[in-house]
Formats: structure tokens, sequence, C-alpha cells
């Protein structure tokens, strides 16, 4: 029994020494506060004369005081520490001209407060005075960042950060640049001036940032956007562009027209941001200090009120301290009556007044509502709550064309019952206890509606809403009339069919989507040659004698143009000669067509004799020469195979090839005698004497009455035949040579050439001695024959 209970008084205190073990924890330092002077003159017990050196000394989660001076020197937040200014006017950080980055802050959850940064490098890509660098939840809040040679305040590959009521002016690029996945960050409250380019959200990676109440002025560039996904207004308020133009229809201090500025903010400012305003009224200064924006202040002496609208995103808290100086107010109120403040038809409760001889501060919080009437402030002296007056119109943009419906949405006070309403139109029109109004405007332009209720308590409320009677749109359409849509045709579009329902078309924009100029016309048709086939987006802008357009497009397919080609040839060649052929090509408008491929083609019956390929000159016309061997008929043939843009096209044309003329020429002896061979030569030449070879030339010989063949020869290089000839008989003859044609050439025969063969005794001796023979035989057959009749007898 002992042993078990040493056993479990051992157990329990080896349990005891293990949770005293384990339990113990380090305690960790409380946050310290580091002061920096840098002359001592502020603070003679500061800790550091260097920012950086407190920055170095620091540990997690302290603290930074730096008194006023001027601290020459570059920083770099590597902790997560507050760094606090005493003064953003006087404390300044000053990069001498030679610093790249002035202050680089790379830790998280920094706060960076109350500092001015100025003079960075220039003359290089770079120079930065504030930068963020891949971290995350840092804050930068009421400092100034000015004559930095890049940017002011750079943001790269951070997250959730807050931009908020810095002044970034007069630097020498990008007044704010968010950059490399820079997401989820907001600037708020920012005065971005003087610079060359304000905003600059640098690639598409760069999302869901949000950038409202900024005061955006006089940048050369106010903004250059390439980011995605990121929002330039908190629900309500978006951001004060001193080169926004539009309207505040409805009073609540963000513009209704020409929205979104920029392509970027649908609720622009009209006035720029500030959390106080002051505003004069009889010489009287009455202060507003809110933290939304207020708008439609408005001071009514009969009624004892100052009212006005404070904007806001639905849902957010608020609060609003009002200074109302004693004179402009108090000093005639009665015993009886009070200050009432209304918030939409509601009286807030939780209200706080002070006063004292001078003025009266009134200090309420509040929670937003959904609508501009739910978030109007009254402050009254008065006895009884008054109504709320409110109403509402659509179309909320009007025209001259169409009537506006006015609808009473008045409220009763919690004390009283509206009995009597006045409508003012704002065009001199006047409509009494009506909750409903139609009325339609003649002219465009703004007109200030105001309606005023009072109710059995004889409490009067109005309110004014801005009507903008604006000009319609002209409505655009356009057809092409033409039939067929050819390269090289003149196409007509008629926009005829566009209108303007309250005025008139002064200007028709065309763009024909192929690279020319923009044709800008008064007149509803125009016309226009595409050079190219293919399909296009012809797009039609029309303007209205008040500067309002509107647009328009509409595909259409461009086909291949047609072409023709026309052929100059001669009608008669001579064969053998070189000619030539050329061909004009154009499309169907008569365009001449250049640099465009050609091909001749010379026809004899259905063979090819010969092909040739021209390019077009800047006239559209191809050459080609030829020379033919061959007479007679031939079709030469132009043909355009086409292109991407032309059909193609052929035409024929046909000529007629003559022969050669040509000249024979004979030569032989005067005279010759029986069996005297003798050689006759004929020379056969063309028309411009040239020797024609290879043909073959007939002699002929005559006695006077026939034509007989001698012969032929076949001509030489030299144009030369030649025939060698041995005549039996005497006598006078008559000798020519013939050329009947050959190929290329006309046929042609020499002159006839008289021949002379003479006979001597000697020539005819055999001759007479067979002719005595003979005579002597016959007369023995005669005597012969004689004889035998006579024995016979």
């Amino acid at each position: 029994m002992m042993k078990l209970s040493s056993l479990i008084l051992l157990m329990l205190l080896l349990t005891s020494t293990l949770t005293l073990v384990f339990n113990i924890q380090v305690a960790e330092a409380e946050p310290k506060t580091w002061t920096v002077d840098d002359d001592g003159k502020e603070c003679p017990d500061a800790n550091f004369t260097s920012i950086q050196d407190a920055i170095n000394a620091a540990s997690h989660g302290d603290m930074i005081f730096v008194y006023s001076g001027t601290y020459y020197e570059s920083i770099v937040v590597n902790k997560t520490v507050s760094l606090t200014g005493e003064n953003p006017a006087t404390t300044i950080i000053d990069g001498e001209g030679i610093s790249s980055v002035i202050v680089r802050i790379l830790a998280p959850h920094v706060i960076f407060r109350n500092f001015t940064v100025q003079n960075t490098v220039s003359g290089v890509p770079y120079g930065y005075g504030i930068e963020l660098i891949k971290t995350q939840n840092v804050t930068v809040s009421n400092s100034i960042a000015m004559q930095c040679w890049w940017y002011g305040i750079l943001l790269t590959d951070s997250v959730y950060c807050k931009i908020l009521d810095n002044k970034i002016m007069n630097n020498n690029a990008w007044a704010i640049c968010l950059s490399d996945g820079s997401s989820y960050n907001t600037i708020v409250g920012n005065l971005i001036r003087n610079n060359p380019t304000g905003l600059y959200i640098a690639d598409q990676s760069c999302q869901n940032n949000t950038f409202y109440r900024n005061n955006i002025i006089n940048n050369t560039h106010q903004v250059s956007y390439h980011g995605r996904y990121n929002s330039w207004d908190n629900g309500a308020e978006g951001n004060y562009w001193d080169d926004y133009n539009g309207t505040d229809l409805d009073g609540d201090g963000v513009g209704d027209t020409y929205c979104p500025h920029l392509g970027l903010d649908y609720r622009p400012l009209i006035e720029p941001w500030n959390q106080t305003r002051r505003y004069t009224v009889d010489s009287y200064e009455v202060i507003l200090n809110c933290n939304y924006t207020i708008a439609s202040f408005v001071f009514n002496r009969t009624l004892k009120q100052i009212s006005f609208y404070i904007t806001g995103p639905s849902g957010w808290k608020g609060f609003c301290n009002v200074k109302v100086p004693k004179g402009l107010l108090s000093s005639n109120k009665t015993a009886s009556e009070k200050w009432i403040v209304m918030f939409g038809s509601t009286p807030l409760a939780d209200t706080s007044f002070f006063e004292n001889d001078k003025f009266t501060l009134i200090s309420f919080n509040y929670t937003l509502g959904s609508s501009m009437s739910k978030n109007r402030v009254r402050l009254r002296i008065g006895v009884y709550y008054p109504p709320t007056a409110d109403f509402y119109y659509t179309p909320s943009v009007a025209s001259i064309i169409k009537p506006v419906n006015f609808t009473d949405n008045s409220i009763d006070s919690p004390n009283g019952t509206i009995v009597w309403r006045k409508w003012n139109l704002g065009d001199g029109t006047i409509i009494e206890n009506k909750t409903f109004v139609s009325h339609q405007y003649r002219f465009k332009g703004l007109f200030n509606v105001t309606l005023t209720v009072k109710d059995n308590n004889t409490c009067v409320d109005s309110i004014t809403m801005c009507v903008l009677v604006s000009n319609i749109k002209p409505i655009v359409n356009f057809t092409c009339t033409s039939t067929e849509l050819m390269v090289g045709k003149e196409l007509t579009f008629d926009a005829s069919m566009s209108e303007d329902p309250d005025g008139n078309i002064v200007n028709y924009h065309w763009n024909f989507d192929d690279g020319s100029q923009p044709f800008i016309t008064n007149e509803t048709v125009a016309t226009h040659v595409y050079a190219h086939a293919g399909s296009y987006n012809v797009s039609l802008t029309v303007w209205d004698n008040d500067g309002a357009e509107n647009s328009t497009s509409q595909f259409f397919t461009v086909g291949k143009g047609v072409t023709e080609i026309k052929i100059n040839a001669p009608a008669t060649v001579k064969a053998k000669k070189l000619f030539e052929v050329n061909a004009t090509l154009r499309d169907v408008a008569g365009k001449s067509l250049a640099g465009q491929q050609v091909s001749f083609y010379l026809y004899k019956g259905e063979s090819t004799l010969e092909k040739y390929s021209s390019t077009t000159d800047e006239y559209g016309v191809a050459m080609a020469s030829f020379s033919l061997n061959s007479v007679g008929k031939h079709r030469i043939m132009a043909e355009y195979e086409g292109s991407i843009d032309y059909l193609g096209s052929n035409n024929s044309v046909f000529i007629t090839v003559n022969p050669i003329d040509t000249t024979l020429t004979l030569h032989a002896p005067e005279k010759a005698a029986i069996n005297q061979q003798v050689t006759f030569l004929a020379f056969l030449m063309d028309e411009h004497e040239n020797a024609i070879s290879g043909v073959k030339v007939y002699f002929y010989l005559s006695n006077g009455s026939v034509w007989e063949l001698l012969g032929s020869s076949v001509t030489n290089e030299s144009g030369v035949a030649s025939l060698n000839y041995t005549s039996r008989y005497g006598g006078k003859f008559m000798l020519k040579a013939v050329f009947s044609g050959s190929g290329a050439y006309s046929a042609s025969s020499s002159n006839e050439y008289s021949f002379m063969v003479t006979v001597s005794f000697h020539d005819y001796t055999p001759y007479i001695i067979a002719t005595v023979i003979l005579s002597a035989l016959v007369c023995t057959v005669f005597i012969y024959w004689k004889r035998k009749r006579k024995i016979s007898e």
C-alpha cells in the first residue's frame, strides 16, 4: 500500500513538473516609440538624427516619430513599423537628386504618414518617390510626393494596400502607378495634380483596385489605363476630374451626363472632394465637416432652414458636424422654437448641440439610405416637424417630342398632413394641387423643377431637381444600293433612311474599312470604289445640328472585279516582218490595271504557233512582238488569267500575213549553136533585195507557140538557180524562168529572154546524105514495083 501511494505521488510530481515546463511562455516586448530629429532642435533627446538608423534599430511593431526637418537620405523599410512625421509640410525626406528610390517599403503592415518625399535622381529611366514592392497591407497617408523623375508613388506586386489623402504633384512622369499584379488596393482622397500622367495602371494583371474621392486636376493625361476589373467609385462617389463637363441633374453632387468619364468613372464628382466645406451666406460662414460628399447646400431665411444632401453608399455610416453662426439663424429664434434636425423624413434623435455666443455646433451620426430623399439633411428652427417634399420624373432624360411625367412622392411630417402643393416646372408653367403632372417641353435645355408642399401646421418644404430636356441622338441607317459588289466598280451607299427626330442631320462620316481616308459629307449618298476583294465593315457616323452623334456598321462582301482586255494589232502584215501587238487591260469602270500579267497566243487554225507574256504598264498596256513565216489568216489572243482581286478575261483579233514580194531575173547567152551546151542563170531576190535560197526555179523554152519545160534548179545561198541546156534544133526561141512561190514568198516570173540557135551546112551533112539515100531507096522500090506489074499484065 505504501509503495502504491509513493508511486502515485511520484507520478503527480512528474506531471506537475512537465506542466510547468510546457507552460513556459516568452513574454512579448511592448512596442517601443523611437524619435528622430535631424538637428536636435525640435527634440534634443531624440534617439536618432537619421530615419534609416531608427528603422535599423526598431523591432517589429515599433513606432518611429520623426520631428520636422529635412532629412537628406533614402530609406528602406524592411520591418513592420509605423513611421509618422510631425507635419507633412515640414517633415521632408529629400533624395538630393541622386536617389533612385527615396522611400522603399518591403515589409507588410507598414504605416507611413505625414511626410514630404521629394527630389529623386533625374535624367534616367527611373526615379521613384515612394515604392511599395512585393508587400501587403501597407498604408501611405497624408503625405506629399513631388519632384520625382518617374513615379510619385509606385506599387509593384503589392496587394491590400491603402493610399489615402496624399498629394502627388509636379512629378516628371506618373503620379501613381500600379504594376505587376498590384491588386485589391484602395486609392482614396488623393490630390493628383500637374503631372504628365495622373493615374497609370500598367497592365491587365492589376485587378480589383478601388479609386474614389481622388481629385485629379490638370494632368496632361488624367489616366492611362490597362488594367481590368477595377472600380472607380465606392457605389455612390467617384472621383473629381477637372476636365469633366457633365451635369448633376438631381443635385447629389455626382455627374449624371457624359458618363462614364474617360470610359471609367460612372459617378464623377461635380466638385473637388474635401471633408470640410465652407459656405458663405450673407457674410456669414457655415462650416460642414462630413465624411461623405455634401451637395446642394441651400439656406432659406424664410423657413429658418439649412438643407443639403449627403451622398455615399447605401448602408454606410457617417458623421456630420455643422457650425452655424449665431447671427444667421439663432438670433430670431422664439421661445417656443427649437432646433429640428431631419434626416430624410425622419427626425434625428442622435444629435448633439454645442452653443456659445458666436455659433451653434450641431453634430449627428447617420446611416445612409438608398435614395437621395432619404439622405437629405434639414437643420431648421421651428416648432413642428416639417413635411418632406419629394418627387420623381420619367423619363430620366427628356426630349421635346415626348412629355415628362412628374409624380409627387412627398411624405407627411410626424405631426401634420400635407394639404397643398405647387409645381414650378422651370419654363414658366405653374401647377397647383396635383400629385401627378405630365408636361411636354418645347425647348431643349436644363429646367429647374421645384415642388413645394405645405401641411396643416403651415410647415413648408420644397425640393428642386434639374430636368435635362436633351437632344435626341439621330437615328442612323444605310444600305448599299449597288446590285453587284465588285472590285473596281463604283458602289453607292445611301443613308437617306437616317433621321434626326428633333433636328437635322448635318454630317455623314463614312469609313469604308479599306485603309482609305474617311469620307465626310453633308449629303446622304456616298460612293466608293474598292481596290481589293474581301469582307468590309462599312461604318457610318452621323451628327445632328446639336452635335449629337450615332453610329452603325454593316459587313459587305466585295467580289472580284470584272476586267476587259482590248487588242490593238495591224490587220495585215508581211511574212517574216516583225510587228507589235498591244493589249489594254481595264476594270469595269475603265480604270487601267497596272502590273498585271498578260499572255499572248498566236494561232494558225487550232494550232498554237507561239506564246509570249508581258506585264501591263501604268496605263494597263502590255506589248508583244511577233514575226510570222507562214502566210494566210492568223488569230492572236490576249489573255489575263485574273488575280485575287480581279476575274480573268481574253480577247482575239485576226491578222492576215501576206507573202514577201519576189523578183526573178534571167541571165542567158544571146545565141548558141545546135548541140552546144549553154547555162541559163536565174537570180531570185525578195522585195528588200535579199537573196532567196533553197527554193526551186523552173526554166521554160518556147518556139513561139508552146512553152516547154526545160528543167528546174534550186537556188543557192546567193539566190541563183542554174540550168545547163543543149539545143538540137536551130532557130529563134523565147526563154523564161518561173518561181511558183514558197512559204513566205510570193510567186514571180522573169522577163522573157530571146535566144537564137544557129545552124551551119556542116551541121546538116548527115541529114542530107540520109535524105539522098532514102530518096534512092524509095525510087528503087517504086521502079521494082512498076516492072513487076508489067510482067504480070
